[in-house]
């Protein structure tokens, strides 16, 4: 989650929750689903995808008729897959509430998702809406995304990338890389490609690869609080020698095969790119450890490690209006590069003391937090580390509220914290 999430937060919490319903309009890509005393710019949508699409696929491709040839061609019982009556578009929900979109994905702390099928009981308030809406057809994948009425394109235009991945039927061989640097670098490097990204944010994003580039000794594990900015630089040098398309191609299978061989994509890359993937590879990590580093970029890189942005997403419900703002104008220093260790510190004096007197309300708020905690704690800390969850299961039947909130707080600021063998050295003063 960056910075995104924080301006809905207070927006949230400055005029309470929208609970209005959903409205439902069509564009040529899309189903729009939002709320219906909000205004979306469809034209702006449309345009967000129409820029992803050209950038990854050749001029006139639809990224329908893809998904339609290998639905048709696939093994897969009609049941599983039927057959499409009509043109078939994509279903957008846009959120103005944060926790309304956590609550509806069952996922705190994103800022978007996309899905090829749905899960049960996803989404289903603003699908009521559709299931409602008169004129329906077939459709090939769901996005869902915060926040309205604030700039929400770049997170538009990372989760189309998802699709577009879905389309081609991306598959990562194995290359002894995180396969997280492919899929998520791809999106990530999107977002700044199109310019819906600020060019400091881009440098400073930049500046946090080339440390994890200089402090790590392999890449087959990296975390997630800076593979999306290390999968970016990969395609940033990707980028310099091979055209979007070209790059897609060399990870699309085109069919719903399980894999992709090694051999054949290594082949596949020499030819493209002139050279064999190894010494891109080196060139890449080379080019990245050469980079200079400043101290803004050491900040929002302990920033992000420090998880300051998610933990706050658990926490949100026992910090008040003042915390929150404060905590805005603090991410908002971290990713423009005007931040300093004293605010670093002041993020975590907050989340540190977190606390509300607990009714029933907050108990019921931070209680549904609990299962995607422990996805969260498990991706970060570990399974062990997991199992702790169910010890404030417990805790929440057996213990009082107070001690329940403290124990929640606790979990989160511990755990959702990423560990990495070599800290970076903060500048002082």
């Amino acid at each position: 989650m960056r910075k995104v999430l924080f301006g809905a937060l207070l927006l949230i919490l400055g005029t309470g929750a929208l609970a209005n319903p959903w409205a439902v309009e069509e564009v040529a890509c899309c189903y729009v689903i939002h709320p219906a005393d909000l205004t979306v710019q469809l034209a702006e949508v449309q345009g967000v995808y129409e820029a992803v699409r050209s950038l990854w696929l050749p001029e006139g491709t639809s990224i329908a008729e893809i998904i339609s040839s290998w639905r048709e061609n696939a093994n897969v019982s009609p049941e599983l897959l039927p057959q499409w009556k009509g043109e078939a578009r994509l279903i957008i929900v846009f959120y103005a509430d944060p926790d309304a979109l956590w609550r509806d994905t069952d996922y705190v702390g994103v800022a978007g998702l996309f899905y090829p099928q749905l899960p049960r009981n996803v989404l289903s308030e603003p699908l009521a809406a559709y299931d409602a809406y008169g004129n329906r057809g077939p459709v090939f994948g769901y996005v869902a995304l915060c926040c309205l009425p604030g700039r929400w394109e770049a997170v538009l235009a990372h989760e189309l990338v998802h699709l577009v991945q879905y389309a081609v039927v991306l598959r990562v061989p194995n290359l002894g890389l995180d396969p997280n640097l492919i899929v998520e670098g791809m999106a990530r490097w999107t977002e700044h490609a199109l310019g819906y990204g600020e060019p400091v944010e881009e440098r400073l994003e930049r500046e946090m690869a080339a440390i994890w580039a200089s402090e790590a000794d392999e890449f087959v594990h990296v975390p997630l609080f800076v593979v999306y900015e290390l999968g970016a630089s990969l395609f940033d040098r990707l980028a310099a020698r091979l055209e979007p398309p070209e790059i897609l191609d060399l990870f699309s299978t085109k069919t719903p095969r399980a894999e992709l061989p090694t051999e054949e994509f290594l082949a596949a890359f020499t030819e493209a790119y002139g050279r064999p993937w190894d010494e891109f590879v080196e060139g890449w990590i080379s080019w990245l450890r050469g980079t200079e580093v400043t101290p803004q970029g050491e900040l929002l890189y302990e920033y992000r490690r420090r998880g300051i942005t998610l933990r706050t997403s658990f926490l949100w419900p026992l910090l008040s209006l003042e915390e929150l703002e404060e905590l805005e104008a603090l991410n908002e220093a971290f990713y423009t590069g005007e931040a300093s260790l004293e605010d670093l510190s002041r993020a975590e004096s907050i989340l540190e003391s977190a606390w509300r007197e607990p009714d029933e309300e907050l108990l019921e708020d931070l209680e549904w937090r609990q299962r995607s905690l422990s996805h969260w704690i498990r991706i970060i800390s570990g399974p062990d580390a997991g199992i702790e969850v169910s010890r404030l299961k417990v805790l929440r039947v057996t213990a009082s509220p107070a001690e329940y909130v403290r124990e929640f707080v606790d979990l989160v600021n511990r755990y959702l914290v990423f560990q990495v063998p070599s800290p970076v050295a903060l500048p002082t003063g």
